[in-house]
């Protein structure tokens, strides 16, 4: 009965590879237009159990992009087949999409795709662009909603039919998490206290 009488219930996000089992009143008088969004790998296990395919289900690669670039605008395109770590920790999740910048104009935007035959989450990121601009990136959260607030990997280079990362040794984008650093002068001691601001974990200050 985990979503029964949740009858404004819009959409359910389940990134349970295996189908879980349900009691046939997991949803019961749940709207009937409710979406159910899964794994892509998995959608027609979904598709073939009950009480999950009594709803519309749609592989997570079917939602909606939060940016959306215009490639028609570029002449040139380059590639990059990435790793999205967070604190140097592999992202595992196909809720995460991953933006491509100069400046603040979005020139690429993909979500991880988990590809079984490697046991990998990768990015298949395409990148418009013109000439060598440096192209800064961002992270979004379909499952929080949210652009997540992290510290960019090391901006990149446009190269025009450049190419980075592989399947099998891809190009590590590794976001961080922020902290801030207070530092406190005790007026009994002599001397002078630098280094406060805000960093990204990791960083040597």
């Amino acid at each position: 009965e985990a979503f029964s009488s949740c009858d404004n219930l819009t959409s359910i996000y389940c990134y349970a590879e295996n189908v879980p089992e349900t009691g046939s009143n997991a949803f019961d008088y749940c709207p009937s237009d409710m979406v159910i969004y899964v794994p892509s790998q998995s959608l027609d296990a979904y598709k073939a159990a009950s009480p999950w395919n009594e709803y519309t289900i749609m592989a997570m690669g079917e939602i909606a992009n939060h940016w959306n670039p215009d490639g028609s605008l570029f002449a040139n395109n380059m590639s990059v087949i990435g790793l999205i770590q967070i604190n140097g920790v592999n992202q595992n999740s196909t809720s995460l999409e991953i933006g491509a910048f100069c400046g603040e104009e979005v020139r690429g935007s993909q979500f991880v795709q988990y590809i079984p035959a490697l046991d990998k989450y990768l990015v298949f990121l395409t990148i418009h662009g013109e000439g060598s601009e440096e192209i800064s990136f961002k992270l979004y959260d379909h499952f929080t909603e949210e652009e997540l607030d992290l510290r960019s990997p090391e901006a990149i280079t446009f190269a025009v039919n450049g190419t980075l990362g592989s399947v099998t040794n891809p190009y590590i984008l590794n976001f961080s998490n922020m902290v801030e650093i207070t530092a406190v002068v005790s007026p009994s001691e002599a001397g002078y206290v630098t280094g406060a601001g805000i960093y990204a974990i990791h960083d040597i200050v």
